[in-house]
């Protein structure tokens, strides 16, 4: 019987390293890559399972109020979301709740990390748990907005004090522009929603409370001069029977906050990437479609006549409350 050869003791583990070799490309190869930001806005809220192949063990969570902008503009914070999010390296987890104080107790706990909330909850958050503020919206070359009165032209409403005995719209309890503003008027009148108006609602969004007035439901309501200026231009048939009856000092707009949790390091790369906006192709279009000029620092000064308004007003309660 002839020795097997040299070559012939070699194949079985030349064809061990093949087959092994083979097996090794397959499972690099087929390792798929993080797929993009995916986010459904026919849900309240985006569960992590919405949000595909997590990167870097991070989620970042982005939260607004539900009811205060049409479908189109939500899903245009769909698009600011996911471009920021390309950015940063990081998948994006959108969040809706119907109140402001929702949000706050989110920020508060950690639970997101950035959102849009209110000038008033601003205010109070900032006191409270040093919530901070990393951007505001620029709108027609300025950062601060108006808190409007608004009545039908047919009501025979010219002045807010025309109001009394009449229905009145509210947008959130937490809203400078949607009560904090009329509230303090009344204030000042030593009158309270419940004496001066014979009922009132909450509508818990300025295009709901500009839509209660536009069909007659409420005789007046105050709403957010940023989203009723943007409905007159986009679709002035909702607002050509709608007298503006009165208008508040200018106070800062609606601020992205940020939780202050939330590391040092996240919250100065997030802040550059919305104020640089502007000086991207991407970025200007995204902002065309919001209907901002860009995102500049925010004006704490702007935000002061807020604070003097709320102080009253609680004072002012609390001395009526003990009659």
């Amino acid at each position: 019987m002839s020795k097997p050869s040299k070559n012939t003791n070699m194949k079985p583990f030349l064809l061990f390293f093949i087959f092994f070799a083979i097996l090794l490309f397959s499972a690099f190869s087929c390792k798929e890559k993080p797929s993009s930001i995916q986010i459904d806005f026919t849900k309240t809220e985006i569960s992590p399972s919405d949000i595909l192949e997590p990167q870097q063990n991070k989620t970042i969570r982005f939260a607004m109020l539900a009811g205060n902008s049409p479908l189109p503009t939500m899903n245009f914070y769909g698009q600011l979301f996911e471009h920021i999010g390309k950015k940063l390296g990081y998948p994006v987890e959108f969040v809706q709740r119907k109140t402001y104080s929702e949000i706050n107790e989110l920020l508060r706990t950690g639970e997101i990390d950035f959102a849009i909330i209110s000038s008033g909850s601003y205010v109070q958050d900032k006191e409270e748990f040093g919530l901070e503020s990393v951007a505001v919206p620029q709108v027609y070359g300025r950062s601060y907005g108006y808190s409007y009165v608004i009545a039908r032209v047919d009501s025979n409403i010219y002045k807010f004090n025309d109001l009394r005995g009449r229905t009145y719209a509210f947008t959130n309890p937490s809203s400078t522009y949607g009560r904090l503003f009329p509230v303090y008027k009344l204030a000042l009148m030593q009158e309270t929603p419940n004496s001066f108006f014979s009922h009132y609602i909450f509508t818990y969004g300025h295009s709901k409370s500009i839509k209660a007035v536009e069909e007659g439901l409420v005789d007046g309501a105050s709403v957010y001069s940023l989203i009723y200026d943007n409905l007159a231009i986009s679709a002035p048939e909702r607002v050509w029977n709608i007298n503006i009856i009165d208008r508040s000092p200018p106070f800062g707009l609606n601020p992205i906050v940020t939780s202050p949790h939330s590391s040092a390091l996240l919250k100065n790369q997030f802040s550059k990437i919305l104020l640089s906006l502007h000086m991207e192709q991407d970025g200007q279009r995204i902002l065309k479609e919001l209907n901002f000029e860009r995102f500049v620092l925010p004006d704490e000064s702007s935000y002061q006549p807020i604070r003097k308004m709320r102080d009253f007003v609680m004072k002012k309660t609390e001395r009526l409350k003990s009659r």
